[in-house]
C-alpha cells in the first residue's frame, strides 16, 4: 500500500506553450523523484517510437493550520517541451517511475498559421462539501462537450480564474480533477481569480495553490510565474494576467508593455487577447485600473477577456473612458458569464451554465455565448485593430 502511495502520480494536465505551434507545457504531482513523460504522436498509440523528457521536480507542502485542506508533501514537476512539429498531434503520459503508467493524455500544436478556435470559460467555481462526491460544477464539462461538437477542433480551454471556490483547499483540487476529464483531451490555460487566492473564507495568501495546479509556461514575471504568461498561437498573441493580487503591480505591466512593443513593431502577432480575472474597465469599484487601460489602448489590444461578477457585460472600443465610433480606436472588453453553478438557484443548470465559443477567423474574432445545453445566446464579431498608429 505504501507503495503504491509514492508511485501515485495526479493532477495532469498541459497547456500551449510560448510558441503553441512547436512547444507544450505539461504539469503534474508525484511523490517520487523517479516520474518522466512520455510523448509520442497520436498514431503511435503503443508509445513505440516515444520520446521521453525529464522535467523539472519541485518539493511543495502547505501544512498550516489556517488552510481548510492542508497538502501534504509531494513533488511538482513542470516542463515545457519544445522542438514539436505543427499542426500535430501528440498523446503523453506519465511513467511513475516503476514503468506503470499513468492514463494517455491529448493535445495538437497550433499550426502558425491560419484559422483556429478556442472555448472561453470562468467563474466555474468548484467546491467541496463533506460526504458530497458532486456539487454540480462539473456542469462545466458539458458545456466542453457541446463546443466539442460546434468545433471538433478546439485549440484549448481558456479560464478567467475562480476555476475553484477556495485555493487554500487540497481537497477542492482534487475533486476538480478527478471531475475535469477533459484535460485528456484538451489543454487548459488559467490565470489566478480572487478564490484561487483564498485559503478559508476570504482570507488570502498568494498564487501558490493555482501555480502548483497549473500547466502554464513559466515565463511571466517571477512573482507569478505559474499564473502569469504569455504564448504565441498562430497569429494571435495571448496574454494572461494576475491582477487579483496586485503584488508586482509595476514589473507585471513593465513586462506586458515590453511583450506588446514586440509584438507590434517587430510584427511577431497581428492580434493580442488578454485574459484576466478582474474587469478593469468597470466604471466603479477596485477593479478599475485606468493605467492597464491605457497601455492597451496604447498597443491596440484587441479583446480583454475577464470574469469575477458572473454577468455577461461587453465594452466595445472602450477608448479614453468612453465607446469610439470609430473602429480602430479602443479596446473590446467582454465580462463572461458564469460556467458553474455559483448561484442557480431553481434555475436550470443546464441554461444557467453558460460559456463562450471563440473563433479567430483572418482579421476577425467570432465569440459566440451558448450554455451547457449547446444554445447559442449571442455572436460577437470583432475586426482586428491591426496595430494602427493612434497616437
Amino acid at each position: 500500500m505504501y507503495h503504491d502511495i509514492l508511485i501515485d502520480v495526479k493532477y495532469i494536465l498541459c497547456a500551449p506553450g510560448t510558441d503553441a505551434s512547436t512547444s507544450i507545457s505539461i504539469n503534474y504531482h508525484a511523490k517520487n523523484t523517479k516520474t518522466f513523460i512520455e510523448y509520442t504522436v497520436a498514431s503511435d498509440t503503443e508509445f513505440s517510437n516515444c520520446k521521453t523528457y525529464i522535467p523539472e521536480g519541485k518539493f511543495f507542502e502547505e501544512l498550516d493550520e489556517a488552510l481548510d485542506g492542508p497538502f501534504e508533501a509531494r513533488n511538482i514537476y513542470s516542463a515545457e517541451i519544445t522542438g514539436l512539429t505543427p499542426g500535430t498531434k501528440y498523446i503523453y503520459r506519465i511513467n511513475c517511475g516503476d514503468g506503470t503508467y499513468s492514463d494517455v493524455y491529448q493535445f495538437t500544436t497550433a499550426a502558425g498559421s491560419g484559422n483556429f478556435s478556442f472555448l472561453w470559460l470562468t467563474d466555474n467555481h468548484y467546491h467541496y462539501l463533506q460526504g458530497e462526491d458532486t456539487t454540480g460544477p462539473e456542469i462545466s464539462e458539458q458545456t466542453i462537450a457541446k463546443a466539442l461538437g460546434m468545433r471538433p477542433d478546439l485549440a484549448f480551454v481558456f479560464d478567467t480564474g475562480d476555476m475553484i471556490d477556495t485555493g487554500g483547499n487540497s481537497n477542492i483540487w482534487d475533486l476538480m480533477f478527478r471531475k475535469r476529464l477533459s484535460l485528456k483531451q484538451l489543454p487548459l490555460v488559467s490565470t489566478t481569480g480572487n478564490h484561487e487566492l483564498y485559503i478559508a473564507s476570504t482570507g488570502q495568501w498568494d498564487n501558490r495553490f493555482h501555480a502548483a495546479y497549473n500547466a502554464l509556461p513559466k515565463n511571466g514575471i517571477e512573482e507569478k510565474v505559474g499564473t502569469s504568461c504569455y504564448y504565441y498561437y498562430n497569429n494571435v498573441l495571448f496574454i494572461l494576467v494576475e491582477n487579483m493580487n496586485k503584488s508586482s503591480y509595476e514589473a507585471q505591466m513593465e513586462w506586458m508593455e515590453n511583450l506588446l512593443k514586440e509584438a507590434r513593431y517587430e510584427k511577431k502577432a497581428e492580434m493580442v487577447i488578454v485574459g484576466m480575472h478582474g474587469p478593469i474597465q468597470t466604471e466603479t469599484g477596485a477593479d478599475r485600473d485606468e493605467t492597464m487601460m491605457a497601455l492597451f489602448e496604447k498597443y491596440s489590444v484587441d479583446l480583454v477577456l475577464t470574469g469575477h461578477y458572473h454577468t455577461d457585460e461587453e465594452t466595445r472600443n472602450y477608448w479614453r473612458g468612453e465607446r469610439s465610433s470609430n473602429d480602430l480606436l479602443g479596446v473590446n472588453y467582454l465580462i463572461g458569464s458564469v460556467s458553474g453553478v455559483k448561484g442557480v438557484g431553481s434555475d436550470d443548470p443546464m441554461v444557467f451554465a453558460e460559456g463562450y465559443v471563440v473563433d479567430v477567423k483572418g482579421t476577425k474574432i467570432i465569440v459566440t455565448r451558448i450554455n451547457a445545453n449547446g444554445k447559442v445566446y449571442s455572436v460577437r464579431e470583432y475586426e482586428s485593430k491591426k496595430y494602427e498608429e493612434i497616437y
